[in-house]
């Protein structure tokens, strides 16, 4: 449902040797009321000099945040832009995005479609969960793992206990309540990232999911049962 418009290019752009950029990644998207979503996009490196590039959102309303982090960086360089609606209000509300260099600026167009909440899926995975499953370097993952739903939050979950039990390591991860999906965005906790995706029926979910770190790169297939 990706629709999103380059935009156009503002300020003084006949410099020879500015550098040039390109932001790739955004797209549409789709909320509940009180619920929010993550996007990774990347600020591509064309050509030019080098130097500093930030990201923005230009026209933002009330009930509505739209944040990347990092906002600046030097291309090529990856973000995450935070989407959340803090509105009951629905319909199609259109947000500009600016990718700004030191002598140029270039808009994107992102569309966020707020339609009615449905039954928080998430509220089936507060409590105790055991997980099972298998992980990369063939030892059993035996753990229990414990959910709950941040303050505010819709189809989004916390999770202490993923991989090696205990409160060692906590993720969050999100519900797609359209297709029944679940997913970890990159995160870091305790020195390692996590990340990882899946789908979740009744009080099941089936997930697999990747460690990485300076000593460790493993993946883990495993279910989760609400207990």
């Amino acid at each position: 449902m990706a629709s999103c418009e380059k935009g156009y290019l503002q300020g003084n752009n006949t410099n020879q040797g500015a550098m040039d950029f390109e932001l790739i990644g955004v797209h549409d998207v789709t909320l509940h009321q009180h619920d929010s979503t993550e996007i990774s996009v990347e600020l591509k490196y064309l050509n030019g000099n080098r130097d500093d590039a930030g990201l923005s959102v230009n026209n933002l309303i009330p009930g509505y945040v739209l944040l990347f982090t990092p906002q600046l960086d030097t291309p090529s360089f990856f973000s995450t832009l935070k989407i959340k609606t803090n509105t009951l209000d629905t319909g199609t509300k259109s947000f500009q995005i600016l990718a700004t260099g030191s002598k140029k600026t270039k808009a994107y167009n992102i569309n966020v479609h707020v339609i009615v909440d449905s039954l928080n899926p998430a509220l089936a995975f507060v409590g105790s969960l055991l997980e099972n499953g298998i992980c990369s370097n063939n030892s059993p993952n035996n753990n229990l793992v414990l959910g709950y739903i941040p303050t505010g939050s819709f189809a989004k979950i916390h999770l202490t206990g993923m991989w090696l039990g205990g409160n060692v390591y906590e993720v969050d991860a999100y519900f797609n309540g359209l297709n029944q999906s679940i997913s970890i965005p990159a995160q870091m906790t305790n020195g390692l990232t996590f990340s990882g995706t899946g789908t979740y029926s009744g009080n099941t979910i089936q997930l697999t999911y990747t460690i990485s770190g300076p000593l460790v790169n493993e993946s883990c297939t495993v279910t989760l049962v609400k207990q």
